[in-house]
């Protein structure tokens, strides 16, 4: 949609400057809609990237994946600045930062020191992790 929208602004730039006085002010018109669009999009995609580009505790790209154990909430608290209108999943992903939903494995993907270390005391995230070997029973 970028390419088409890069085309459509040079094809209208082009004929703008052809066009007479009526003509040239709607080419005109036309030309500054297309370059709105152009920067939401420019914008969504930068968001877009910086999801798929988002690094663990440990520098490491782990983008984002869908965890189907996780919920609908959790799944979309990483992609919570696409959807800014919605503040749920803003507010869940502070949470998961925070380190409420240790036992998920969305957190595990960004925070697995963390998780792991909790797993240690935590029987129930040991066994949502599938780390019951780290879990120091009492």
């Amino acid at each position: 949609m970028i390419n088409h929208l890069h085309n459509r602004m040079e094809e209208v730039d082009g004929a703008q400057k052809a066009a007479q006085r009526r003509e040239k002010k709607q080419l005109e018109k036309e030309l500054d809609g297309l370059q709105d669009r152009l920067q939401d999009l420019q914008r969504f995609e930068a968001a877009l990237r910086r999801i798929l580009e988002m690094k663990n505790e440990s520098g490491e790209t782990v983008g984002w994946t869908r965890e189907a154990d996780d919920g609908v909430i959790l799944n979309l608290a990483p992609l919570h600045d696409l959807m800014p209108a919605w503040k749920e999943p803003e507010k869940f992903w502070r949470a998961l930062e925070a380190g409420e939903y240790d036992w998920s494995h969305t957190a595990m993907r960004y925070w697995p020191k963390r998780v792991l270390e909790r797993c240690k005391k935590n029987k129930s995230y040991a066994i949502a992790h599938g780390r019951m070997d780290l879990y120091e029973a009492r």
